[in-house]
């Protein structure tokens, strides 16, 4: 409890240290109440059961954004200091959030973005592309992304270089062994503006995996188009679609599939925004028995405001990944593993309340489930509820 108090005083007086210097500088205070019924998101297999426990929870968004003319820099840190009333061995979680973006242009015709994610984190879990990540042990995350666009014609014909590079690094030596990964892609897409509301072109790309444990390392490439069309000032649409083919050294030949993604906003009025999609690829595999999995998901965001001061907000996605006996490594047992699905629901609403110009209550419940056939001893749900007090400085 100690610690608790110390870090929410320590958060707090950095809140008012913030709040008090002459930069462009938002300064959010949150702070939860939270029951969770399931916090290490203990598996149907495990005989003791689930384990739940209240928390609370004390996080200060800080967010840094100037805009100089042609060059914009946001920078937001959000620590978090979680307490258990009920968790055995450790009661205390501490997280760190960094978030980092800079869009420069060069010409009116040639801009540059650079992004970065980075977590620390001794959450036992993490949604990492809708997969859960289960392992109770600290982790450090990171994605860097970069994008050069240039207008060969003027508001008509562009092209876009981008580039990504990913890691994650866990704590325990058993788990880095197996989990641990490195993962880099560069894509090219050259599109043409056919109409004042739409445009189409093509797209490609290169990816490649690669593990500690290198029965998953993987590469591949897409070749594909790309549209968007605004069909009305209330809803819009975007397409990617085309071919994958990827190559393990686990595996004799390639694995060839279709991929796209169909995704839309519909705005019927000024206090309604809706954000549906689906998309089907390859993707990781969350396990080393397989290279790679084939990923379906469907996903949507509602956001309402209800009266001058009351907004709802709800959001889900259901993930469906197949598992092929042709894309096993060779520590795939037949004895004791097994191919089939995996599924991964996420439901979450959220209803907030203006006290005031500064200061909202958060009412929010989350739900995640896991269903597989690849790993059955640990099929679990989590549900989690808070209530949470936002103060903007």
């Amino acid at each position: 409890m100690k610690k608790l108090v110390s870090g929410i005083l320590l958060t707090a007086a950095s809140s008012a240290l913030f709040a008090q210097q002459p930069l462009p500088i938002n300064v959010v205070n949150n702070f939860r109440v939270e029951y969770d019924d399931n916090i290490f998101t203990t598996g149907d297999g495990d005989p003791e059961g689930p384990q739940e426990s209240w928390k609370l929870i004390e996080e200060i968004d800080i967010l840094l954004d100037a805009d100089q003319g042609n060059t914009y820099f946001g920078l937001r840190y959000i620590p978090s200091l979680v307490y258990y009333f009920d968790r055995p061995d450790d009661d205390t979680d501490l997280n760190h959030l960094l978030d980092f973006v800079l869009d420069h242009s060069f010409t009116p015709r040639t801009t540059l973005r650079l992004k970065d994610s980075f977590r620390v984190s001794e959450e036992p879990e993490v949604i990492d592309n809708d997969v859960t990540v289960r392992n109770n042990n600290d982790f450090i995350f990171n994605l860097a992304q970069g994008q050069i666009e240039h207008q060969l014609v003027p508001e008509k014909t562009f092209f876009r270089v981008d580039g990504k590079y990913e890691v994650i690094r866990y704590d325990d030596s058993d788990v880095a062994e197996t989990s641990d990964y490195d993962q880099w892609g560069a894509g090219l897409d050259l599109v043409q503006q056919v109409t004042p509301v739409s445009e189409i072109g093509l797209q490609g790309r290169y990816y490649e995996s690669n593990y500690d444990f290198n029965v998953r390392d993987l590469e591949g490439y897409q070749a594909g188009i790309v549209a968007n069309h605004v069909f009305n000032p209330a809803f819009q649409a975007d397409l990617r679609l085309g071919y994958e083919s990827s190559d393990s050294d686990e595996n004799e030949g390639t694995s060839d599939n279709p991929y796209g993604e169909l995704s839309g906003v519909i705005v019927p009025n000024r206090d309604t925004r809706i954000t549906l999609g689906i998309r089907g690829a390859q993707d990781r595999s969350p396990v080393n028995t397989f290279t790679h999995q084939l990923l379906t998901r469907v996903y949507g965001t509602w956001d309402q405001q209800l009266t001058a001061g009351m907004t709802l907000t709800l959001s889900g996605s259901y993930s469906n990944g197949q598992f092929d006996q042709d894309d096993t490594t060779s520590v795939f047992d037949p004895a004791v593993n097994q191919t089939g699905e995996e599924t991964v629901l996420s439901l979450m609403g959220r209803l907030s309340y203006a006290l005031g110009p500064r200061n909202f209550l958060d009412l929010t419940y989350k739900y995640n489930e896991l269903e597989s056939d690849v790993r059955p001893n640990e099929d679990f749900d989590r549900n989690r509820v808070s209530l949470g007090w936002r103060y903007t400085l």
